[in-house]
């Protein structure tokens, strides 16, 4: 595989100096419970999902830019972006670089202890490191997709990576983990794969929040392959909507943006918002193009929005 990622997941790990970072910057494009999020996507992974968004950075570790734990700290306190209460390790697979991150995250405890920080995977480890990433962070954010062997194959994935990936999600919750999975519903993939998959979270315990992401598009080789060239129809959306049993709790998708006063402008916003009596915005889901269209009245807005709790359901 491209860039020494031949190597097993979930070992030691590369060398922390040979670790890069191919993006960072703030999105809102995460669940209420990590977002608004600094994001450091580390280059490489063991997998070869040909729909990645990022496959040029994901198959190579030396994609991307050496960057010091120290410095990273400091461009955290950069005024330049917008608020944001977590940091979350992306990639690519962050877990190829845990000597990386454990020089990283004693930092930002000590300097900047407020953050919450999060661990974004393909869950392509074995489960005896939970434990670890358990302590390490506040929450990790796990990524399923397929369910048969075969279906893994035929994704680019090894036939062992969906056990292996139920089996780390097991684990963590057993360590006491905040986990959040996401079941990305996959057009051609839904009785095969996302049907027992919604079934198996159904039974797991713990401290679990779960949502099926029904937001599938074609990118990359995806495009070329027969089944994986569209996103998710009309139809087969609605059914994979329905998939997760009642029980399972669903992250928070309505924050609240605090601003000073009402909207000078009537330009319409990129969500379904609504204006409280106290100047509160309350935006009916997470979204990257909320804060530009909030500041674009004032540009003092920006810097001045706060994140909260979502209303009560």
């Amino acid at each position: 595989m491209a860039g020494g990622l031949g190597q097993r997941v979930g070992g030691e790990g590369l060398p922390a100096d040979e670790t890069r970072v191919f993006w960072r910057g703030v999105t809102l494009l995460e669940e209420h419970e990590i977002a608004p999020t600094y994001e450091l996507y580390l280059s490489g992974c063991p997998l070869h999902c040909p729909f990645c968004a990022v496959p040029g950075a994901s198959r190579s570790v030396r994609a991307g830019e050496r960057l010091e734990p120290e410095a990273l700290v400091e461009d955290l306190e950069d005024d330049r972006h917008p608020p944001f209460r977590a940091l979350a390790f992306v990639g690519g697979e962050p877990t190829l670089h845990l000597p990386w991150i454990r020089q990283v995250v004693p930092l930002l405890r000590a300097q900047r202890p407020e953050l919450l920080l999060v661990l974004n995977t393909a869950l392509c480890w074995e489960r005896g490191l939970a434990p670890e990433l358990g302590s390490l962070f506040d929450w990790v954010v796990g990524t399923v997709r397929v369910h048969q062997p075969a279906c893994a194959q035929a994704l680019g994935s090894p036939a062992g990576h969906p056990a292996q990936a139920r089996a780390a999600a097991e684990a963590l919750l057993d360590a006491g983990a905040r986990v959040i999975l996401r079941l990305l519903a996959l057009p051609g993939h839904l009785d095969c794969c996302a049907a027992p998959l919604a079934e198996w979270i159904g039974g797991l315990g713990g401290d679990l929040r779960a949502r099926v992401m029904l937001n599938y598009a074609p990118l990359g080789e995806a495009r070329a392959l027969p089944g994986l060239d569209r996103s998710l129809s009309e139809d087969a959306a609605a059914g994979a909507a329905l998939l997760l049993p009642s029980w399972v709790a669903r992250p928070a998708l309505r924050p609240l943006f605090p601003i000073p006063e009402r909207l000078p402008h009537h330009r319409d916003p990129p969500v379904s918002i609504d204006i409280d009596a106290g100047g509160r915005v309350v935006a009916s889901m997470v979204t990257g193009t909320i804060l530009p269209w909030l500041a674009e009245g004032d540009p003092s807005l920006r810097p001045r929005l706060a994140y909260l709790e979502p209303h009560a359901r």
